[in-house]
């Protein structure tokens, strides 16, 4: 019995430094995963600030999409109410020429029947 402990007591050095480089092993695969851990926060944080700057990119180009739209449209609608105006008066002289001509032929007609 006396030479097992005698043996034990020869190992305990060995015993101490697989015990020490276990303990090394598991500290640096700590500090790892806690860097890994961080990593990946600061990551999905830089991921949803490019996220939120794309989606506003992206408001912003259709906000302006539809802004034209809607002063082409506006344009549109006011230069055709222009042209039906502007038909309307040509119309309207158009009508007034008409009674112009008409009374004009009725006088010459009624002059060349009195002679």
């Amino acid at each position: 019995m006396n030479e097992l402990f005698v043996e034990l007591i020869k190992q305990v050095p060995n015993a101490v430094a697989v015990i020490v480089m276990a303990y090394l092993f598991l500290k640096a695969e700590k500090e790892r995963e806690e860097r890994r851990e961080a990593n990946a926060k600061e990551i999905e944080q830089s991921r949803r600030e490019h996220n939120i700057f794309i989606n506003n990119m992206w408001a912003i180009s259709i906000k302006q999409v539809v802004e034209s739209q809607n002063a082409a449209s506006e344009t549109i609608a006011q230069t055709l109410a222009e042209h039906e105006k502007a038909s309307q008066e040509r119309y309207e002289r158009m009508k007034v020429t008409d009674q112009l001509i008409k009374a004009v032929q009725e006088l010459t007609m009624a002059r060349e029947v009195k002679p």
